[in-house]
C-alpha cells in the first residue's frame, strides 16, 4: 500500500523507508478493491511499508468491507496507537498482524527502533482493546533463532489466534547482511525446536 516506514528493518524485503512517488492515488486503490471484488477475493491484507502511515487508510478500510471482503492489516506496531486502532477498527478492520522479531534485545537491533519490540506489544493490546482478531508474525533467522519459544509464550499471553513464521531470505535489505541468514545445516537444528514451538501453539490453540 506504501513504502513509507516508521522503523529501519535489517531484513525489509522491498527496502522500505520512504513513500515512492509511483504508488496508488487514492482512485486507484479505491478501483482496485473493485477490482478485487470482482475477482471473488475474500480477504484484503494491507502492508507495507507501514500501511497506516497513508492518510486515506480509513476510506480504504471502509471501501473492503463493503466490497464484502475481510479487512486485515499487517504493521510494525511501532506507532499503532489506541486512537488509530479504535479508528481503523470503526472503519473495518478485523484482523491486526503484528510484526515482532524475536524477544526484546534482538528484536529491537533488527528493527533499528529502541523500545520498539514494547511497543509491538502495546500495538497488540491496542488492536484488541478495539475488537480486532490479533494475529503475530516471525522471521526466523541467525540473530533470533533461539527466541521462538520464549515469544510464543509472549504471543500466548497477548491473546494472538494465529503465529506466522518465515525464514529470513537474501532478499532487500537482508541481500546486504550475510549475518542474518541461516546457513542450510542450521536447519536441521531450527526444525528441531519448531517442532516445539508449534506443540506449544497447538496446546493453545493458536494455529501456526
Amino acid at each position: 500500500f506504501t513504502l513509507a516506514c516508521d522503523q529501519k528493518c535489517r531484513a525489509c524485503g522491498p527496502r522500505a523507508g520512504r513513500a515512492r512517488s509511483n504508488e496508488l492515488t487514492t482512485e486507484e486503490a479505491l478501483r482496485l478493491v473493485d477490482d478485487l471484488a470482482e475477482l471473488g477475493v475474500g480477504e484484503v491484507d494491507l502492508i507495507g511499508g507501514e500501511a497506516y502511515l497513508r492518510s486515506d487508510v480509513l476510506l480504504v478500510i471502509r471501501a473492503i468491507r463493503m466490497a464484502g471482503m475481510k479487512a486485515a492489516i499487517v504493521t510494525g506496531g511501532l506507532n499503532l496507537t489506541r486512537a488509530k486502532a479504535d479508528a481503523m477498527v470503526e472503519a473495518g478492520l478485523q484482523q491486526v498482524s503484528v510484526s515482532i522479531d524475536g524477544m526484546e534485545a534482538n528484536h529491537d537491533a533488527l528493527r533499528g527502533t529502541p523500545g520498539g519490540w514494547q511497543r509491538a506489544f502495546a500495538a497488540l493490546a491496542n488492536a484488541k482493546a478495539a475488537g480486532a482478531t490479533i494475529t503475530g508474525n516471525t522471521q526466523i533467522n541467525a540473530i533470533n533463532r533461539h527466541d521462538l519459544r520464549e515469544l510464543g509464550d509472549r504471543l500466548a499471553a497477548a491473546g494472538i489466534r494465529s503465529w506466522q513464521m518465515f525464514l529470513t531470505i537474501a532478499h532487500g535489505n537482508a541481500a546486504d547482511d550475510a549475518s542474518l541468514l541461516l546457513q542450510p545445516y542450521d536447519l536441521l537444528e531450527v526444525f528441531a525446536d519448531l517442532e516445539v514451538v508449534i506443540a506449544d501453539a497447538n496446546a493453545r490453540r493458536i494455529k501456526i
